[in-house]
C-alpha cells in the first residue's frame, strides 16, 4: 500500500515538472526589442528563429525579413504553382509577332 502510494507521488511529481517546463513558452515577437542570434519567438502560431541579430521595428516581423528570421515551426512556406499558364503576344515595330508562354517549372511538382 505505501509502495502504491511512494508510486503515485513520484508520478504526480514528475507530471508537475513537465507541466512547469512546458509552461516557459517561446515569446511573442515584438516591434523595437533587441534579438540576439538563436532567439526564439512566435508570430501568427509561426515559431521563428533569429538568424541576424537586429532591433526589431515595425514592419520587420518575422514573415516580412527572411534574412532575419528562420521559420522553425507552425507551418510551412508556400512554394506551389496555381493557376494556369500564361501566355503573352508581343509585337515589336517591325510587324513580327513573339508569343511567351509561362508555364509550371521543369520537374517541379508542387509545395517543397
Amino acid at each position: 500500500m505505501i509502495r502504491t502510494y511512494v508510486t503515485m507521488f513520484i508520478v504526480l511529481f514528475v507530471c508537475f515538472i513537465a507541466i512547469a517546463v512546458s509552461a516557459q513558452s517561446i515569446p511573442v515577437w515584438q516591434p523595437n526589442t533587441a534579438y540576439a542570434v538563436g532567439a526564439l519567438v512566435t508570430f501568427n502560431g509561426q515559431e521563428f528563429r533569429c538568424i541576424q541579430a537586429h532591433t526589431s521595428q515595425v514592419g520587420w516581423e518575422p514573415p516580412n525579413v527572411p534574412a532575419l528570421w528562420a521559420l522553425v515551426s507552425g507551418g510551412s512556406p508556400d512554394f506551389s504553382i496555381s493557376g494556369t499558364p500564361a501566355s503573352q503576344s508581343v509585337t515589336p515595330g517591325g510587324g513580327t509577332s513573339y508569343t511567351v508562354s509561362v508555364g509550371a517549372l521543369n520537374g517541379f511538382s508542387g509545395p517543397v
